[in-house]
């Protein structure tokens, strides 16, 4: 095959789908750290069926490019799906206006894709996804290909040999022994793209009830709205009582498709919006959903965990008009808050000099992972005392839905007996992702 046009490419797309499929519980399994939100693969897999589910099918190659791009960034979910969505956005670019594909064509948006991928990023990493697909394009795009069979099988060969270099570009992957997970997503993409050569079976892609998540709806003018992503019918009470307009509810990966962020954008009738993402893995996809709505004054803060987002929230004067000053709390709020996290680790890992155990706790002092422990209250404590207790007044805590009774009564007595100087809040959030959160500030 010398060219395709738009039906091909979809085709390709719908092997590259399946190959995600296959390999989804191996991608989620090559996330480094060892907690239960591992979903690089489920991510990259959710993005590109959001995209082959609602883009319409078009003869021009260019038309169905610029389609399907435009559904992948709505549908993007985590920094791999966003990143991902980018490279797919840079690829309709190099395909523009085209009703056939050649190979150099082909070859040409590959090119703009990992270079529109990058310019999304604030801080590009090396050994990543983003490495994968520049390096592996980079070492092949000068040679002579016949087919566009032909330049997939080298493009494939080029990007695997990159993949596998991953460990050494990036410490982290060689302590723990594993290749870059969003890297190996991209590959299982053209891997599959390859598969399609030698299959002669149409693939066709089943629809999926995409679950509904609750907002609640803006009913009148506000100066400001706050859109805040949640985890846990208790944290999703106390936001909705500090203030919370919109309420994002998310699974205990926490990530949120772009998609959810643009609804929620569209549903506010204010002034201002303030996103509260509290998640890190969510900031890309805020901005995306703000550059697709093209919405003005919008802030997204750098809220990293829902215990962040609950100091940014309870900062916040409801009776104030004034919109600088809302900003400027709710930032204050994060900026004072340490945070600690508590799960349990799904496999045994090494990071940073730290062994990480199946079945240990693990405690997370402002998202930097700290030592496996047998005992949630040693866990607990290895957190504070990595804390400056000076200055700190209020300690918030955060039950988790699968934390025992038992192991809640424990908790609440330790945390009385050595720290009841300060002022202490506890809340049965019932979230899933960490089966104990506090904030101190």
């Amino acid at each position: 095959m010398e060219s395709i046009n738009g039906l091909k490419l979809k085709s390709l797309l719908l092997f590259s789908l399946k190959n995600l499929k296959k390999n989804e519980k191996i991608l989620n399994d090559l996330n480094v750290f060892p907690v239960p939100d591992g979903d690089t693969g489920t991510n990259m897999r959710l993005t590109l069926e959001y995209g082959l589910l609602h883009a319409n099918d078009e003869e021009f190659v260019g038309d169905y490019a610029k389609n399907l791009s435009l559904q992948m960034l709505i549908g993007a979910r985590g920094n791999s799906g966003v990143i991902l969505s980018q490279i797919f956005r840079g690829i309709s670019k190099g395909l523009k206006n085209l009703p056939e594909a050649s190979v150099y064509d082909f070859i040409n948006s590959l090119i703009l894709g990992y270079q529109t991928a990058y310019k999304a990023v604030k801080n590009p990493v090396e050994g990543s996804i983003l490495t994968v697909c520049r390096v592996g394009i980079e070492n092949v795009k000068n040679q002579k290909f016949d087919t566009l069979e032909d330049f997939f099988k080298t493009l494939c060969k080029s990007m695997k040999e990159v993949l596998d270099d991953t460990p050494n570009m990036l410490p982290i992957l060689k302590e723990a022994n594993v290749i870059d997970s969003g890297g190996a997503g991209l590959y299982s993409i053209f891997e599959g793209m390859l598969a399609y050569f030698g299959e002669d079976n149409f693939i066709t892609l089943d629809s999926k009830n995409k679950k509904k998540l609750k907002y609640k709806k803006a009913t009148e003018h506000k100066l400001i709205s706050y859109i805040v992503v949640s985890n846990g019918d208790g944290i999703k009470s106390l936001f909705e009582e500090l203030g919370a307009d919109f309420i994002i509810e998310a699974d205990r990966s926490m990530n949120v498709a772009t998609n959810d962020f643009i609804e929620t954008i569209n549903s506010t009738n204010s002034d201002y919006i303030i996103m509260l993402p509290n998640n890190k893995n969510n900031f890309l996809a805020c901005r995306q959903a703000v550059e697709i709505t093209k919405a003005k004054n919008v802030y997204i803060l750098d809220s990293e965990s829902l215990i962040s987002g609950y100091f940014a929230l309870s900062m916040i004067d409801l009776t104030s008009d004034n919109f600088e000053l809302q900003l400027s709390n709710a930032k204050k709020g994060i900026s004072n808050v340490d945070s600690i996290e508590i799960t349990k680790a799904i496999k045994n890992n090494q990071i940073n000099g730290i062994d990480f155990k199946k079945g240990e706790y693990i405690a997370f002092c402002n998202n930097n992972p700290l030592s496996s422990e047998e005992s949630i209250l040693d866990a607990l404590k290895e957190g504070i005392d990595r804390i400056d207790l000076e200055d700190k007044e209020i300690m918030a805590v955060f039950y988790g839905s699968e934390l025992s009774d038992e192991l809640k009564e424990e908790i609440n007595s330790f945390i009385y007996d050595n720290y009841g100087d300060l002022e202490i809040g506890e809340v049965e959030g019932n979230q899933d992702n960490f089966e104990l959160i506090i904030g101190i500030s």
